[in-house]
């Protein structure tokens, strides 16, 4: 399939001196927003669902010579449950409330974050409103050094064989 995937690149020197781009394939960024109440893990199919088609929609309105096939109309954004507290409310107490978390391209989830600020949540009885949403402007740049504990200026180590080199055109640099 081809779409959009955001890919983090990261540049620096090797031991010996040479430059090098590395390349972090099929990194996901992701926002929360508070689950509406009475929001259960079955009801996450229909509202990805809903969800994935309004983005889809969203993304052949700004290109309307974009083709996507079923199965890319139905991975454009993931939906899951996760426990948290509302960083505006935050009391340190022990009880957690329940959000989703909505992960994927950044092409996608900027259309999601328009879809859900002016159409709601669809989860089977209409949309319903779904108010804050948390880390939503957050570059996925800065969202992956933070995840992957990566400082400005830092050093990342590429264990053997967890990389690809990629063989094909190589450019020197004066």
């Amino acid at each position: 399939t081809t779409f959009d995937r955001t890919n983090i690149k990261l540049y620096g020197v090797t031991r010996l001196g040479n430059s090098v781009c590395a390349v972090v394939t099929d990194y996901f960024p992701h926002f929360y927003f508070q689950a509406p109440e009475n929001f259960a893990p079955e009801h996450l199919d229909v509202a990805q669902r809903h969800l994935n088609n309004a983005v889809a929609i969203a993304l052949r309105r700004a290109n309307s010579n974009l083709q996507m096939s079923t199965t890319v109309v139905e991975n454009l954004v993931r939906l899951s449950i996760v426990q948290g507290e509302n960083v505006y409310y935050y009391r340190g107490s022990e009880k957690k409330y329940p959000f989703i978390k909505v992960s994927g391209t950044t092409n996608a989830l900027n259309k999601a974050k328009q879809e859900l600020k002016s159409g709601g949540l669809n989860y089977g009885n209409g949309p319903v409103q779904v108010g804050t949403l948390y880390e939503a402007n957050i570059d996925p740049e800065v969202k992956f050094m933070a995840h992957s504990g990566v400082v400005g200026c830092g050093w990342v180590e590429i264990p053997l064989g967890k990389g690809k080199i990629h063989e094909g055109k190589a450019n020197t640099s004066r």
